[in-house]
């Protein structure tokens, strides 16, 4: 990796984290900044998510291998959603220069972290081709079927899916937080053709960062949930899936090991 990049991606990493931590922290004060409404839920999930994708960059500077770079690009790409959700939404509920400033910020690590994807042609690919093992391989599948529908049709159909919705959100919001999901589709789908565990170590730091700090941000927020509803717990089962699923996995990650399927 040229030092450019490298440095770049440091700084990204640190300026993600950065917000991430304002986000979840102090959701209603940075909250504030946002293009548009945005509730301290929501606020803290989008803070999560910041944060996940800060420690994934930051690993995949430390230890860039082919895989990583690839998927730190698929990440980057993935940030360019938020702004999307903005000029889908309607104009006045949305604040014209916030929309910009988000968009050139997230518009400028997006092609940081493409620049870093187009640097695997200099990678040497490792001699042999290893396999991930089967329970890696089924958490990958598991997490992929359930993100999938719940991502597109928050993206996509926003309206329909907010009456849904485990919490009262708007459309606008729903979208937000289903941009974090659709976004872990085309990860979830590189990893599962992953030929070791080191390519997708910042995946799964991403999908366990993330999910570790929504749970505790769904309990200080507890009140907004129905219990009595089952997507209530669905949805909480889901999280609770992938934090101690993707933790698991990345604890047992070793760079040098190949493990047989």
């Amino acid at each position: 990796m040229s030092p450019a990049i490298r440095l770049a991606m440091q700084v990204e990493a640190v300026a993600l984290a950065a917000a991430g931590l304002g986000l979840y922290g102090w959701p209603t004060e940075v909250g504030a900044a946002w293009p548009w409404t945005l509730p301290p839920l929501a606020a803290r999930f989008i803070g999560a998510s910041l944060i996940g994708i800060a420690i994934g960059v930051a690993m995949t500077v430390r230890g860039a291998t082919r895989g990583a770079l690839v998927r730190t690009a698929v990440i980057g790409a993935g940030l360019l959603l938020a702004p999307l959700t903005g000029l889908l939404a309607p104009v006045d509920a949305v604040s014209g220069p916030r929309l910009l400033s988000l968009a050139i910020a997230f518009g400028a690590w997006a092609l940081v972290d493409v620049a870093a994807g187009g640097l695997v042609a200099g990678i040497p690919a490792p001699p042999t081709a290893g396999r991930l093992p089967r329970s890696l391989v089924a958490f990958f599948a598991i997490h992929l079927a359930a993100v999938t529908p719940v991502g597109v049709s928050m993206f996509f159909v926003p309206e329909s899916v907010a009456a849904l919705w485990p919490w009262d959100l708007s459309a606008i919001n729903v979208r937000l937080v289903g941009s974090i999901f659709l976004a872990s589709i085309p990860l979830s789908i590189l990893a599962l053709r992953a030929g070791d565990r080191t390519d997708v170590a910042p995946t799964l730091a991403v999908y366990a960062t993330f999910t570790w700090l929504a749970l505790p941000a769904v309990a200080v927020h507890f009140g907004l949930f129905d219990p009595a509803r089952l997507a209530t717990w669905v949805f909480l089962a889901l999280y609770v899936f992938v934090a101690i699923g993707a933790t698991a996995a990345l604890a047992a990650s070793r760079p040098s090991r190949r493990e047989p399927g």
